[in-house]
């Protein structure tokens, strides 16, 4: 067993069921485990590690992420958009982002986002999107715990003319789509010891019906 000390200025402690601020405190690692959180460590270790006036917090949880396609958004979706769009790029520029992503390019997205959320330092993410058993293979690499879903709809945005927003329905797909990805959530029962695992996400509000919501609503509680 190796032990690590590292002293810090700030650390974002846990105690007594409730988050602490820890002045000029300590951490202990031991091998990959934090044995030690507070003011003072009296027991050898190994090697000393000196972070100054850095902050040192447990990890973060990131509660919505589009891993496979977030790296191609910035600058381009979310910053530009119409008034009659509720100043989004959703709309109108969604679905073409969406179609311009294959295989290749999904995977070139997640091997990004996971070096972007370890160095952020961010542990546990939760993934809606369309590439799950990819994203879930990728959380696994990586050593992260992850939620991951495979998305479903009951319809799409579609724009014809640029200035009116409207929806292309396939209720039928959406059904097939929930109950694979009920069977999604199934296969990754005890995945990586437990560190991955599913949920159902039913997509924008407005791009689901009713019984769809409701089927999730008790698909979940099961």
């Amino acid at each position: 067993m190796t032990r690590t000390r590292m002293n810090a200025k700030t650390i974002v402690a846990f105690q007594d069921g409730e988050h602490r601020i820890l002045s000029n405190g300590c951490l202990v690692i031991e091998d990959d485990r934090i044995v030690f959180v507070g003011s003072d460590y009296t027991e050898p270790v190994e090697d000393t590690v000196e972070l100054g006036n850095r902050l040192v917090t447990p990890g973060f949880i990131n509660t919505h992420s589009h891993l496979t396609e977030s790296p191609l958004d910035k600058s381009f979706l979310e910053d530009r958009g119409k008034r009659q769009f509720s100043m989004t790029g959703l709309a109108e520029m969604l679905p073409l982002r969406s179609a311009a992503i294959d295989d290749a390019g999904a995977q070139a997205s997640l091997e990004f986002s996971m070096a972007e959320l370890i160095r952020i330092g961010t542990t546990t993410a939760m993934e809606i999107g369309f590439h799950g058993e990819q994203t879930a293979d990728a959380m696994e690499a990586a050593g992260l715990r992850g939620y991951v879903a495979n998305g479903y709809k009951s319809g799409k945005w579609i724009t014809h003319d640029g200035k009116r927003m409207s929806y292309a329905w396939d209720e039928a797909k959406g059904e097939r789509d929930f109950a694979a990805a009920r069977d999604f959530v199934g296969s990754l029962k005890g995945r990586a010891g437990g560190r991955i695992s599913g949920f159902l996400s039913p997509m924008q509000v407005d791009t689901c019906t009713e019984a769809l919501l409701r089927d999730t609503a008790a698909a979940a509680n099961d």
